[in-house]
């Protein structure tokens, strides 16, 4: 008898598993927006430019300002920021005014003075330590630079409309706009973990081993990373969602910047493409459901652009970031988020994690929420090579 019962359990499990397969199956994009398969009209007005230097030029003197506050994440976009501004020089030098290019050079300057403080305040650690590792990331920047990729369109396209990416059970609900915000909200935080297998902590601890790589003699030549199964399961295994995804880009990315790649060089290069094609599909959720979740947006956009994808840059949403940094360079988070999340306080019974809860939220409502800060550097530095790159004169 208890073995009859077994039966049936596994029996429904398994029905329950191929329906959720079989609906997988079918879905193919066909509810994501057309306007989003396709970038925007690449025509740039000339002032978006001085726009983003100035939202820019606030936000990074915040950070030299308050360089208690520098943290790993505020290091690793200050690395992209600076990266990026250099490559725009680089590649549009020429189209720039001198006076642009004096102010990208001081903010320049200002990132690099974040990420030296951050290499100064772990220098009398060793290689055991993360922090220590991760600092060695940041010694150079060549291979960084490189490797931001030249705008490219159409390459998404494929990814959202394939029938048999199963990267999580909710791209329909994504493409229709019809995902809950707030259980949008609870998938990225403690209800995803042991589901989702790259977390905020596994992550911080892969992107530490990928110093064991060292710098690359030649940054036009890949060569094989070393081995790390751990995080190569990881960085391989659905199914993402939110942070949990844009943590696997970041490793992968960050892997691909030291010039190094997991299985193959085609095999990394299509893992970072379905990576951002899901990226992007959130994106548009969160812009269409009115950037209820500023922190993951920014993510989401600051990452997956540093390949190209010019459907990523989108104008609409490079003056959206911009318009959330204050005159001090402060970047809150939107307050539907935090009443839609304070919600969960309802239900939520266990008196300790109430409380817990309650200082997150009370810290989210600040109107520095310097991860975010950190983030939008990055963003607002794509939307400059952006608005260089399609404009014929500045």
């Amino acid at each position: 008898m208890k073995w009859n019962f077994m039966l049936v359990i596994v029996t429904i499990l398994g029905v329950m598993c191929c329906s959720s397969n079989a609906q997988w199956r079918k879905y193919g994009g066909e509810e994501f927006p057309e306007k989003y398969l396709s970038p925007e009209d690449s025509a740039v007005p000339a002032t978006d430019i001085d726009h983003y230097i100035e939202r820019l030029h606030l936000t990074s003197r915040y950070f030299n300002e308050a360089p208690n506050s520098t943290d790993v994440s505020t290091a690793l976009c200050a690395f992209y920021t600076k990266s990026l501004l250099k490559r725009t020089i680089i590649d549009y030098g020429t189209k720039l005014r001198k006076t642009q290019t004096d102010r990208l050079k001081k903010i320049i300057t200002m990132c690099e003075n974040v990420i030296s403080h951050y290499v100064y305040m772990n220098r009398m650690y060793d290689w055991s330590d993360a922090g220590f590792r991760v600092s060695k990331l940041f010694i150079t920047d060549d291979s960084q630079v490189y490797s931001i990729a030249k705008f490219s369109r159409g390459r998404l396209r494929p990814w959202i409309l394939a029938e048999d990416d199963h990267m999580n059970w909710y791209s329909r609900d994504l493409d229709a706009a019809t995902l809950p915000r707030d259980q949008y909200g609870r998938l990225n935080g403690q209800d995803g973990d042991g589901l989702f297998h790259m977390d905020m902590y596994t992550s911080d601890v892969c992107v530490s081993r990928i110093s064991y790589n060292g710098d690359p003699v030649q940054v036009a030549q890949l060569r094989r990373c070393k081995l790390d199964p751990y995080c190569e399961q990881r960085i391989y295994s659905d199914p993402s969602v939110g942070y949990y995804l844009t943590h696997r880009f970041l490793n992968a990315y960050i892997r691909y910047s030291k010039r190094c790649y997991l299985r193959s060089d085609t095999e990394h290069s299509r893992l970072m493409e379905r990576l951002c094609a899901h990226s992007y599909r959130e994106a548009v959720y969160v812009a269409r459901r009115g950037f209820f979740m500023r922190d993951l947006f920014l993510e989401h956009l600051a990452l997956c652009s540093m390949l190209g994808y010019e459907e990523l840059h989108r104008r609409r949403w490079f003056m959206k970031a911009a318009s959330w940094v204050d005159g001090n360079g402060c970047v809150a988070e939107n307050s539907n988020y935090i009443r839609n999340q304070s919600s969960r306080l309802k239900w939520e019974n266990d008196g300790r994690t109430r409380r817990q809860y309650v200082s997150y939220m009370c810290g989210m409502s600040s109107e520095c929420i310097e991860h975010a800060m950190a983030l939008v550097m990055t963003v607002l530095a794509h939307g400059i090579r952006h608005a260089a790159h399609f404009m014929d004169q500045i």
